[in-house]
């Protein structure tokens, strides 16, 4: 199966997550083209029963 295009551009690598997140004690929301989306992103993890 082939995955669309207009999916492929919203990827972002876990494994790059954790690296940076390793690196710098920190999610750069910025460093992956996020930062649009922090302000939503952060309530909602912090009120996520899984982390």
């Amino acid at each position: 199966m082939k995955v669309p295009a207009h999916l492929l551009v919203n990827y972002i690598n876990p494994d790059a997550i954790e690296l940076s997140s390793r690196e710098t004690g920190a999610f750069e929301f910025a460093a992956f083209g996020l930062d649009q989306y922090a302000r939503r992103a952060i309530p909602f993890l912090r009120g996520h029963t899984l982390l």
